[in-house]
């Protein structure tokens, strides 16, 4: 007899519901891992709870790819892991009879082939490790970078991705200026991940960043808003042959002013994803204390709240930065 578990689904767009979902039998390079803690991404998934996100998704799926929690059996060919040990997953795997699946790490119980799953040393918090991804995501564009200690940059956005990129920014000894449009997001930031944050709607921001740097611009820019039309400001705020980086998700066309950006002679990098050697680097970071997560946890709900959750996170988002599912409530 297959095994269900309690799982989050998207039925539709703007539609979570908790429900049960069969899992299939493991094998033997399988792991079975009990849940403690899920993350949201507060880009991917909202983009794809709203029906925004297209091209890869359809409905229904389970959502999520932020999963920590106790490994429960491990398969005959499963190397470096064992009962007992926490674990981060990213993608479980559901019974064929189901609708294709969308990463699906947020289930309660989780079978997954081991190579995905990535091993949490003592010593870091699982609600921590649990959003482990997220400066991965933020390493993968701040590693195009040619910097100096001392450059200055400006990160537009401080949600998760964005407070990661301030962060990242700062253990590598930059001068990090951040600003978002939220005041909650940019008290946060200026708290724990950037030197100053500003809110975007008080102040001339191209202005702003030519005072802090002696009207040269900023050496780097690192957008991670989502907003397409944000290009042509960070062609404004930075530096003549400085570097921009792309790192939001963008759902329509970025259109580009050549001539404005032509004289700039900026370098431009679009990074996408992380590697597993990132976020491996974050997790280390997360236990030194050098990167700080746990303080910008805004919110913790019962799976069973998904719906209150998503819909949290739609409607109020100048309130929301890191939401976290406990499947031991």
């Amino acid at each position: 007899m297959r095994t269900t578990t309690d799982a989050i689904w998207f039925e539709r767009a703007k539609s979570a519901v908790y429900a049960p979902v069969e899992l299939p039998d493991p094998g033997p390079r399988d792991l079975v891992v009990r849940a403690e803690y899920s993350g949201v991404s507060m880009g991917t998934e909202i983009w794809y709870y709203s029906g925004r996100r297209t091209g890869d998704i359809r409905f229904p799926a389970v959502p999520g790819y932020q999963t920590v929690g106790i490994v429960e059996s491990a398969g005959a060919d499963v190397v470096g892991f064992a009962p007992g040990d926490r674990v981060f997953v990213s993608k479980g795997n559901i019974s064929e009879k189901h609708p294709r699946n969308w990463f699906g790490a947020h289930m309660r119980t989780l079978v997954a082939d081991f190579e995905t799953a990535i091993k949490i040393e003592d010593g870091i918090d699982p609600r921590e490790a649990v959003f482990s991804g997220m400066p991965a995501v933020s390493m993968r564009g701040f590693g195009y970078l040619k910097t100096q200690p001392g450059d200055k940059v400006i990160v537009i956005g401080q949600g998760m991705i964005g407070q990661m990129s301030a962060q990242l920014s700062k253990i590598h000894g930059l001068h990090v200026m951040a600003t978002d449009h939220y005041p909650m997001r940019v008290e946060m930031s200026a708290a724990h991940s950037s030197h100053r944050a500003v809110t975007a709607s008080e102040v001339d921001l191209v202005a702003w960043v030519k005072e802090q740097t002696d009207g040269a611009g900023a050496d780097i820019v690192i957008d991670t808003t989502g907003v397409p039309s944000i290009f042509k400001q960070c062609v404004d705020l930075v530096r003549h042959r400085g570097q921009i980086v792309m790192q939001g998700w963008y759902p329509e066309p970025i259109s580009v002013d050549f001539h404005l950006t032509h004289l700039k002679e900026p370098t431009v990098y679009f990074p996408c994803g992380f590697y597993k050697e990132a976020q491996l680097q974050a997790l280390g970071w997360l236990k030194t204390g050098e990167l700080k997560i746990d303080p910008l946890i805004t919110h913790v709900f019962h799976p069973k709240d998904c719906q209150e959750a998503y819909q949290l996170m739609l409607q109020r988002p100048a309130e929301t930065l890191n939401v976290l599912f406990d499947w031991e409530q």
